[in-house]
């Protein structure tokens, strides 16, 4: 009996048309089936748990990176207007030291 008629079959009609014997070779051969797909959903399980586990940590080394960036571009920003202060400041200095000449 193929593997794949053996989930489908009537259990009745099995009692009615096969001798004991024979009936724990289906027995035997659906438990094997059964086996068989608890190690392919194992094998799929697993698999998934280590994609999950590498996403999370590609994910976690995402934000590290953003994190980083960020603070690089608050850290830009600060220099940016201290040096935007600073051109005011020798600007002003200018005008002053110019006004004092006259």
């Amino acid at each position: 009996m193929p593997e794949q008629n053996l989930l489908d079959t009537n259990v009745d009609k099995l009692f009615e048309s096969l001798s004991i014997g024979k009936i724990n070779d289906v027995r035997k051969k659906i438990q094997s089936e059964v086996e068989r797909k608890k190690q392919e959903l194992r094998i799929i399980v697993g698999e998934r748990y280590r994609d999950l586990i590498e996403a999370a940590d590609t994910i976690s080394d995402m934000k590290k990176t953003a994190e980083g960036v960020i603070s690089h571009i608050e850290e830009m920003s600060v220099k940016c207007q201290q040096l935007q202060l600073r051109q005011l400041y020798g600007f002003k200095a200018d005008l002053a030291h110019i006004k004092s000449s006259r």
